[in-house]
C-alpha cells in the first residue's frame, strides 16, 4: 500500500486497487498485463501505471514530498508486484 492525501494504491492477492480524489477502480490480476512504478518530480513523486491486456492503461500519481518516502513505497510494492506479474 502507498497513499498520499488524495491518492492511493493497494496491491494484494486479488489485484490492484487505485484511488484518486474519492474515485476508485479495482483490477484483477487476470486483466493486468503490467504495472509500472515511475519516480517523478526529482524522485519526490510516484506515478503508478496499470496496463491491461485489452490495451487500456490507468495512472495514479502519488506525492511523497520526500524521495525517501517514495523509495519506501517502491521497496514495499516491488516484491508484491513481482510475485503476481510475469517478468518483462
Amino acid at each position: 500500500m502507498a497513499a498520499d492525501r488524495v491518492s492511493g494504491i493497494v496491491v494484494d492477492g486479488s489485484g490492484v486497487h487505485l484511488q484518486l480524489y474519492g474515485e476508485e477502480v479495482d483490477f484483477d490480476w487476470e486483466e493486468i498485463s503490467g504495472v509500472d512504478l515511475l519516480r517523478t518530480r526529482r524522485g519526490r513523486g510516484l506515478s503508478i501505471v496499470v496496463s491491461l491486456h485489452e490495451g487500456g492503461a490507468y495512472t495514479c500519481e502519488l506525492d511523497g514530498h520526500r524521495a525517501a518516502r517514495v523509495d519506501e513505497w517502491v521497496v514495499r510494492l516491488d516484491p508484491v508486484l513481482a510475485g503476481f506479474l510475469p517478468r518483462r
